[in-house]
């Protein structure tokens, strides 16, 4: 029986490592825009500049999906254990390289060269991350608790995002001259004390017991992504879908109104961080809260529940933060930051639950990014370019709607469809008259 102790350090040391991940993939994010068109990318049109500085931003979402096959199938084979240790390695390593890093003026085109490659880094562990520190905290959470501990994990992205960005509040006090030739390195650099941080609490937590059982028995996959596509590719697909919303909408509290809030509504963009911060860290509680209603109403309910809300508050969130007074930003990031919550805080669960424990780190990992990919990827992207055709936010606010509206239907028709059966043999040993893993086969013809 688990003891208290290893199920709390379990969720510790995800959440830990969730919160680096999201920090170091954050604060790139923001020297994209801020600080690596000048000192990667001097082509001499800013705009181009930027561009090609935010290409490299979008590169990490390629690589996401490798990360989450190799790293998904390792986790399957070998262990959750090795598997989140490897990725906060890989993460951090290139998060250090990249703060280190010497610009185009010192050595030329190789500059924004390792730039690239570091940050392909991190899209390839955090594309393993997710899944394992999810699976690591639910597999070793006590029964009747597992919506409750997997909500923790989901911690990480909102207080990533808050330090993440008070790391470079902090940095651009300095002398413009001084953070522009080395100040911009110092939120990377800093990120090794979390490192050190996450690396001892991961490496000194026991192996997830699910994977110790079937690994007792005999009963891993000898091909865990291949048994995910051939027998679950509507529940991947249906996953997938699901995910989609709340990368689209964490993408828009973050990103593009901060762009719209500053240009188009006349606001600063410090008041505009400060309300998106403070937003995220009062998520903290909601989703939380989440997790405890999944435990009682079961996931995906919860999981419904959280994606109609959204749908319901995307138009009047519209209208809220287009209007001029910081409150009326405040008051919208608030209604729409309570169903995102709740998406936030069960997500994880929610997706784990769909798969059996053999496979469990595949199919999680390969649904999870491919919802990222249809969200969060193109999200900023989409955004933009309607902004810039329409000049409102309200076609923003129909594209939302319509992701939501998405998400919430594959969610629905995920929450009619039985989980599968904890498998305690191999595929191929299962006895013939063993009740269905799940619908899809028959179903996915």
């Amino acid at each position: 029986m688990l003891s208290p102790r290893q199920s709390n350090r379990a969720a510790a040391s995800a959440l830990a490592g969730n919160t680096i991940e999201y920090y170091d993939f954050i604060i790139y994010g923001l020297a994209a825009a801020l600080v690596f068109p000048t000192v990667f990318f001097p082509v001499g049109d800013p705009a181009v500049a930027t561009l090609l500085s935010l290409g490299t931003f979008a590169a990490a979402y390629l690589i996401r999906p490798i990360g989450a096959i190799v790293v998904g199938h390792l986790g399957d084979r070998i262990g959750r254990k090795p598997m989140l240790v490897m990725t906060l390695v890989t993460m951090g390593g290139s998060t250090l390289l990249i703060g280190l890093l010497p610009s185009y003026e010192s050595i030329g085109i190789a500059a924004p060269l390792l730039l690239v490659l570091a940050r392909m880094l991190q899209g390839f562990s955090i594309g393993g991350e997710y899944g394992g520190a999810i699976l690591m905290t639910v597999e070793h959470a006590p029964p009747g608790r597992r919506g409750f501990f997997a909500s923790v994990v989901g911690l990480g992205a909102p207080i990533g995002l808050a330090l993440a960005n008070g790391a470079f509040l902090l940095a651009t006090l300095l002398p413009g001259e001084t953070f522009m030739a080395w100040g911009w390195r110092l939120p990377f650099l800093v990120s090794v004390v979390l490192i050190v941080v996450g690396f001892v609490l991961r490496s000194r937590l026991d192996e997830s017991p699910d994977f110790q059982r079937i690994r007792e028995l005999g009963a891993r996959e000898s091909a865990p992504l291949s048994t995910v596509l051939r027998r679950y590719p509507v529940v991947t697909i249906l996953a997938a879908l699901s995910s989609i919303a709340a990368g689209v909408v964490v993408y828009l509290l973050t990103v593009t109104n901060l762009t719209y809030s500053v240009t188009e509504v006349g606001r600063t963009r410090t008041a505009t961080l400060i309300v998106v911060v403070v937003t995220m860290l009062l998520s903290i509680p909601m989703s939380l809260a989440a997790g405890k209603a999944a435990d009682r109403f079961g996931a995906p309910r919860t999981f419904v529940v959280g994606s109609i809300g959204m749908l319901v508050a995307v138009f009047p969130w519209v209208g809220l933060v287009s209007m001029p007074p910081l409150v009326s930003l405040f008051a919208g990031y608030l209604l729409l930051i309570i169903p995102y919550s709740v998406l936030q805080g069960v997500t994880g669960f929610f997706i784990a639950e769909r798969f059996p424990v053999g496979i469990r780190y595949s199919g999680m990992s390969l649904a999870y990014t491919l919802g990222m990919l249809g969200g969060s990827a193109v999200a900023p992207i989409v955004s933009q370019l309607l902004i810039t055709e329409y000049g409102t936010l309200v076609a923003v606010g129909v594209y939302v709607s319509a992701m939501c509206l998405l998400s919430a239907t594959a969610a629905i028709v995920l929450l009619w469809l039985p989980k599968p059966i904890e498998e305690t043999l191999p595929v191929d040993q299962a006895a013939p008259t063993e009740p269905s893993r799940g619908p899809v086969p028959r179903a996915s013809g």
